[in-house]
């Protein structure tokens, strides 16, 4: 693009005016008191309750003082448990487009999971609202940086999937894997502003890796099939410990058991993947029995 004719005008009051050839609409606007002018009219529509409407394709949602008094519901397990089999019928954790990822999210407001106030952060639509210049002083208010929990226990096996993805594509739909690699932050620090947006963003793909573990879990236990075919070891894949299969956990404590070495803190590590195994095993049990029950099977 030829930009030789491109011209800048200056008004008192309002800011600078960049306007290209051929053009009377202004194509970029900065300075100071543009950016006042931005700030106070923020503040108006804060202060009316005005928001910005979500368009069928936009970006979603960022506003942190509004996100200040959002009341985020906590499910208990039955609850979760009841969701998760709504969900289920709906969504493939490890298999999602664009638009189920959407309408996921969609749910989750409804369930009063998220809010849509930060819906900007966790890529819907497709898009990352990265930061606001009304946020600390202008643009010069935004920064920080966070690091990669790589001491999670999680990591090594997404990570060796798919690497540090910046959009669900990249990791082929497998939406699980996405949010769980999105939520490997932590340690955010800088300007107030971002140290808001980075807790957000991790908060919120926690939340959706949390329900779509659920889902995931669920879905294995009423054979819809998933990521894993193989039933025992799939829903033994909590995420709250090693997600050993009941076999496999029962190995590693007979190994530990035999060692020669200090037992105290391996065999606690072994009780705790062993329980948490058997309490997956048990609830798929208990699922599949629910449902051969309601088909009139059993």
């Amino acid at each position: 693009m030829d930009v030789s004719g491109s011209r800048i005008e200056y008004i008192p009051g309002q800011g600078y005016f960049g306007y290209l050839p051929g053009s009377d609409k202004p194509a970029l606007r900065w300075g100071d008191e543009f950016w006042a002018m931005m700030k106070e009219k923020a503040a108006q529509n804060a202060a009316n309750q005005v928001k910005t409407p979500v368009l069928p394709n936009g970006p979603g949602r960022y506003d942190p003082v509004a996100l200040e008094t959002f009341e985020r519901r906590k499910l208990t397990k039955q609850e979760l448990s009841a969701l998760a089999a709504e969900l289920a019928e709906k969504y493939d954790p490890s298999n999602m487009t664009q638009a189920e990822m959407d309408s996921f999210m969609d749910d989750l407001v409804a369930e009063g999971l998220l809010s849509e106030d930060e819906l900007g952060v966790l890529g819907y639509h497709g898009f990352t609202v990265l930061w606001s210049p009304f946020e600390g002083d202008g643009m010069t208010g935004w920064g920080g940086c966070d690091t990669l929990d790589t001491s999670n226990p999680e990591w090594d096996t997404y990570y060796s999937r798919y690497g540090s993805p910046t959009c669900l594509q990249n990791c082929n739909g497998d939406a699980l894997a996405y949010t769980k690699l999105m939520s490997f932050y932590k340690n955010p620090a800088g300007s107030d502003a971002f140290v808001k947006y980075a807790q957000t963003k991790r908060g919120g793909y926690a939340i959706m890796a949390n329900i779509l573990e659920a889902v995931q879990r669920k879905r294995q236990a009423l054979g819809l099939g998933g990521e894993d075919d193989s039933t025992s070891s799939a829903c033994a894949n909590s995420g709250l410990n090693s997600g050993l299969t009941w076999a496999e956990a029962m190995t590693r404590w007979k190994d530990a058991s035999n060692s020669g070495d200090s037992l105290d803190e391996k065999v606690e590590d072994v009780r705790s993947d062993m329980y948490a195994a058997l309490d997956n095993v048990l609830e798929a049990s208990m699922e599949r029995r629910r449902l051969a029950l309601a088909r009139g099977l059993a």
